[in-house]
């Protein structure tokens, strides 16, 4: 445990710079994610073992979020994201290797994805229409969570809102289907892809 300590809390060391550059391919935060390999020494390998024991124990600061990756660093008061989430990396589309400051480039996340909306084909297109009723429900869904979490302590799994906003958008399309059968079809076959 000693050695994990030393790979979290002093960089400067040469053994520590060594391990960081040839086992964790340059970053520390690979210590999470890399497992025991035949190529590695006996002691590399019982590590890397032990990172399930020592996770637990090793809080990341995040600072500016350029070294702490959302997925499998413990930044988190539920631990890693990854296990938490149970899939949730596939489903969110979030890169394994992303890092928290990838979310909010200076404080910016909010302009660019309205911006991305805005450059969504006029508005007969099945996709803008799927693509803005998946953000209203999203946004509305995190929204109400936040207040549950603040104001009446109750906390709701990322699956749980996962299958709420899916459950939106579905009963959305469907009420479609009296004026347009047609696009509430279309709609209802691009969700489902």
């Amino acid at each position: 445990m000693r050695l994990i300590w030393l790979l979290f809390f002093r960089p400067d060391s040469v053994w520590v710079s060594w391990f960081k550059e040839v086992i964790l391919k340059g970053s520390v935060s690979n210590f999470w994610t890399t497992k025991p390999s035949q190529k590695f020494s006996w002691l590399a390998n019982k590590l890397l073992k032990l990172g399930k024991e020592a996770y637990p124990l090793i809080h990341v600061r995040v600072q500016n979020g350029e070294s702490a990756r959302f997925w499998s660093d413990n930044w988190s008061p539920f631990g890693s994201l990854q296990e938490y989430l149970e899939g949730g990396r596939s489903r969110l589309g979030i890169p394994k290797a992303a890092t928290l400051a990838s979310f909010f480039r200076n404080g910016r996340q909010w302009e660019s994805s309205l911006h991305q909306m805005i450059s969504l084909p006029p508005p007969p297109s099945t996709t803008r229409s799927l693509t803005l009723l998946g953000w209203q429900a999203t946004i509305y869904w995190i929204w109400q969570e936040r207040n549950q979490r603040l104001h009446v302590n109750q906390f709701r799994s990322f699956g749980c809102l996962f299958s709420l906003i899916d459950h939106q958008i579905r009963n959305k399309i469907q009420s479609f289907r009296e004026t347009n059968t047609r696009r509430s079809s279309a709609m209802m076959q691009l969700w489902f892809r």
